[in-house]
């Protein structure tokens, strides 16, 4: 059963399907029970936009619940700028041609050669990512983060303060394998063909071996998102990232002028130990992100890893 949102109530966590019903979870069968009518007022009826426009003066100077109050300059942002309108945006992709414009300008001042590829780069980089974050929903999106966030530890073990009320289970992510899998699947296609390209040419990227590797590593990959919520996923990634680690003891080997042996597959058994040891506390936390209802959509997180790939390789192509 899929769900659109999720929200923790005393002590217990309900989900909203796509219809608008609303299902408490039930952690001893592993089930959603309902639909159910929930326990909290119903939601007031939408402002009208003039209500909206009353609403957001009064909220542009209104103190954070948990920070400071508002000064001057952000009562003044906020009410010119309100947060995911179309004068935001619009300043923001004017403000970004002078701002890469003056990175170019410190880069020519310490010394370093100015780069066109780069600074278009920059620009159109930076324009699509900003434009992706006014998309219809992320607003919403961006309400799913806040009330997602929380100060506990991703590791399980560590002690938590007797004062912090403890938090209920987390319900399951529902996830789908084959679909994220063949979502995933063709933009890994052309992130693995854009970097083969960029490395090998045409000639060494089309050649019928080189083929066969770039098929098994786009599957690799796509794979690791579709399993991106489990930890199997992780421990993939980690074995496949250890390799670096054998291949720094072997060249250190070569380099002191004595046999590698098995420097290899303790190399890499150390490397897959460390890099899971490092990414294990951010693959929990954006799990626990995941679990509580924020999740962007796959397209936009495979399509803009292709926009930054590709663009990088173009301005690497275009420098060398």
């Amino acid at each position: 059963m899929k769900m659109v949102e999720r929200r923790e109530h005393d002590g217990a966590w309900w989900g909203r399907d796509p219809t608008g019903a609303w299902y408490r979870w039930d952690a001893a069968s592993s089930g959603w029970d309902g639909p159910l009518a929930p326990p909290w007022p119903p939601e007031p009826p939408p402002l009208t936009p003039e209500e909206e426009a009353i609403v957001a003066a009064a909220m542009a100077t209104a103190a954070p619940l948990d920070g400071p109050p508002m000064n001057r300059v952000d009562g003044w942002w906020n009410r010119t700028f309100p947060p995911f309108s179309k004068k935001r945006l619009v300043f923001g992709l004017a403000a970004l041609p002078v701002v890469s414009a003056l990175q170019e300008l410190v880069i020519w001042g310490v010394g370093w050669k100015p780069s066109l590829p780069r600074y278009l780069f920059v620009c159109i980089a930076g324009g699509v990512m900003l434009a992706t974050a006014f998309l219809p929903g992320m607003r919403e999106m961006a309400e799913r983060l806040q009330r997602a966030r929380g100060n506990r530890s991703p590791w399980p073990w560590r002690r938590e303060p007797a004062s912090e009320r403890p938090e209920p289970p987390l319900p399951p992510i529902e996830t789908n394998f084959g679909r994220d899998f063949l979502v995933a699947l063709p933009f890994a296609v052309v992130i693995i063909l854009v970097m083969s390209l960029t490395v090998s040419g045409p000639g060494g990227t089309f050649a019928p071996s080189a083929l066969v590797t770039n098929a098994v590593a786009a599957v690799f990959a796509a794979a690791l998102v579709a399993l991106r919520t489990s930890v199997w996923g992780l421990a993939l990634f980690s074995i496949a990232g250890g390799l670096l680690g054998g291949v720094f003891l072997v060249l250190l080997s070569a380099m002191t002028f004595s046999d590698p042996g098995g420097d290899f597959l303790v190399g890499w058994a150390i490397g897959s130990v460390l890099l899971f040891l490092y990414a294990f506390p951010m693959w929990r936390w954006l799990r626990h992100l995941e679990a509580r209802g924020f999740r962007l959509p796959m397209w936009i997180v495979m399509g803009g890893s292709v926009v930054l790939v590709s663009g990088s390789a173009l301005m690497f192509v275009a420098e060398h």
